[in-house]
């Protein structure tokens, strides 16, 4: 038995689309539990201080700009059409075909990755009150009012200062890094284990015409 192959377009289009479902999908709650059972347990209320300082805190590390800053490597490579690209190389067959016309290929994976730095930009954009609150929030509960206002002098300093500038390249050097060496060892196990294990999970399932 054999699964039907997917078109390249159909390839492309579930490249696309599965990470947008990955992030939109609720998370999955046990079954038949109440939505009592389903709601997190209380937390404390938040020290009044120690939210003031955290607000404090974010205003002088420039929290926002640190967000965009994170974000722009990843952007940029949208719009070169490098992630995409990394994205779909991945599979054999769509690899083969954009082999046979690389020009074609290149301009259109660059409007594709343009849209998506568009449709990232604006999700970070419209998300960013709810961030900067959970922000303050996190910190609030991690840190006293009086340990806020420590790191708030040190972010004055020219060592608190230059450390504010360097973190987001570093961070983004890291992530990069971290992706690449991630993709270069999962790649051939994605192959040799989970590809066979796809087949045989799904092939008792599709309709028996497709079983050919």
């Amino acid at each position: 038995m054999r699964l039907p192959s997917l078109s390249t377009g159909a390839l492309l289009v579930a490249g696309l689309c599965v990470p947008l479902a990955v992030m939109a999908a609720p998370p999955a709650t046990a079954a038949g539990a109440t939505p009592a059972q389903q709601q997190p347990p209380a937390r404390p209320p938040l020290d009044p201080a120690a939210k003031a300082a955290a607000e404090e805190f974010l205003a002088q590390s420039d929290f926002e700009k640190l967000m965009n800053d994170g974000l722009r490597e990843s952007l940029a490579a949208m719009r070169a059409g490098t992630l995409i690209s990394r994205q779909i190389d991945a599979n054999a067959a769509v690899r083969l075909q954009r082999s046979k016309n690389p020009q074609a290929w290149d301009a259109a994976l660059k409007r594709i990755g343009g849209a998506q730095a568009d449709v990232t930009q604006q999700a970070l954009t419209e998300a960013m009150p709810e961030i900067k609150a959970m922000a303050v929030d996190t910190y609030a509960r991690n840190f006293t009012a009086a340990e806020l206002h420590g790191l708030i002098d040190f972010y004055k300093t020219p060592l608190g200062h230059k450390l504010l500038q360097k973190l987001p390249g570093i961070m983004s050097d890291l992530m990069t890094y971290t992706q690449m060496q991630i993709s270069r060892r999962a790649a051939p196990m994605m192959r040799e284990r989970v590809q066979p294990l796809l087949r045989s999970e799904l092939a008792p399932l599709l309709p028996k015409e497709q079983k050919k």
